[in-house]
């Protein structure tokens, strides 16, 4: 699942977090791809 990086630091969820989600969710929906799938995710 997609959380977005505000979410990760620690901040509160809020409006723009469920925007964030659900256009990730989206994107990989419709492309098929992961979003930042040539991003290394690991540090």
């Amino acid at each position: 699942m997609q959380t977005s990086p505000k979410v990760l630091r620690g901040k509160p969820y809020s409006l723009a977090s469920d925007i964030y989600s659900f256009s990730m969710i989206m994107w990989e929906f419709i492309s098929g791809i992961p979003p930042f799938d040539n991003e290394a995710h690991d540090f």
